[in-house]
């Protein structure tokens, strides 16, 4: 496990800085701006933003990782990417959780999207967060604690063979 865990860390670690680089966050950012989104965090909140996005990056490059490592046919593999998309749709992001559906209200309010979203509002608007914040500390820690080793078990299965 010494040996592989170093190369899941390092696959992780380049999805991350790969996805940071080429993250869309500072465009819609931007968009938002010129369209008259005027933000009202102080600096402090603008780290905690930027820690949170790299949070979500690294968490969602864990699970993928471990998903990649997972699966067994490159369409499987893809369509984590399709499920990455999906998550902030059946969030708060897009419209109050309380206003959908039974089945969907209940997934919205207890899928991982929704606390980050709710903390990345509270932040950029100087808003109180509630549970928000170390919801999103909980969700993006354990996803990343947890599918990291478990990369690195399947990475060493993998290559033994």
């Amino acid at each position: 496990m010494a040996v592989t865990l170093p190369v899941a860390v390092g696959a992780v670690v380049a999805s991350v800085v790969r996805s940071v680089v080429a993250t869309a966050t500072a465009i819609a950012l931007a968009v938002a701006i010129a369209l008259g989104f005027r933000p009202s965090a102080s600096l402090a909140e603008g780290a905690l933003v930027l820690a949170l996005v790299f949070g979500y990056v690294l968490a969602v490059s864990a699970v993928a990782a471990l998903w990649g490592l997972f699966v067994r046919s490159t369409q499987a593999a893809e369509a984590f990417g399709f499920m990455v998309i999906f998550f902030p749709y059946v969030s708060d992001g897009v419209v109050p959780a309380e206003t959908m559906p039974g089945p969907l209200r209940g997934f919205a309010e207890h899928q991982p999207t929704t606390p980050i979203v709710e903390a990345l509002r509270a932040l950029l608007l100087d808003q109180p967060m509630g549970n928000a914040g170390w919801l999103s500390a909980i969700w993006l820690t354990a996803a990343v604690l947890i599918s990291v080793p478990i990369a690195a078990v399947l990475f060493r299965r993998r290559t033994a063979r």
